[in-house]
């Protein structure tokens, strides 16, 4: 890869899509561990800032409402998985109204 961190932390803030930079430039038809690994690395804090906005926090608030009503007219779990949980905004937020035992797992 000749792209420095610096250079993609600008293409990352300037709104270019990492990974399919990553791909082209490593000539990967699919995103690899590795690229997804550079991608979160940008990224990271994002979704938890994005978040803590008073809009933004309504709708992710009301988004985990709604995942909770899907969950509970289906059963009643005593645990919850997410594989690929990220910084665990949705899931944070779905545990508020849900409780119970957590199991998450993202790239090992």
């Amino acid at each position: 890869m000749t792209t420095t961190p610096r250079q993609l932390k600008e293409r990352y803030e300037q709104g270019q899509n990492i990974t399919q930079f990553l791909r082209n430039e490593m000539g990967e038809p699919h995103n690899t561990k590795e690229i997804i690994e550079i991608a979160y690395d940008l990224q990271t804090g994002s979704y938890i800032s994005m978040v803590k906005d008073g809009e933004m926090a309504q709708r992710q608030d009301r988004y985990s409402q709604e995942i909770v009503n899907i969950i509970t007219s289906l059963c009643q779990p005593t645990s919850i998985m997410e594989a690929g949980v990220g910084e665990a905004t949705t899931l944070s937020g779905v545990l508020q109204y849900l409780g119970g035992e957590l199991l998450a797992m993202d790239l090992i």
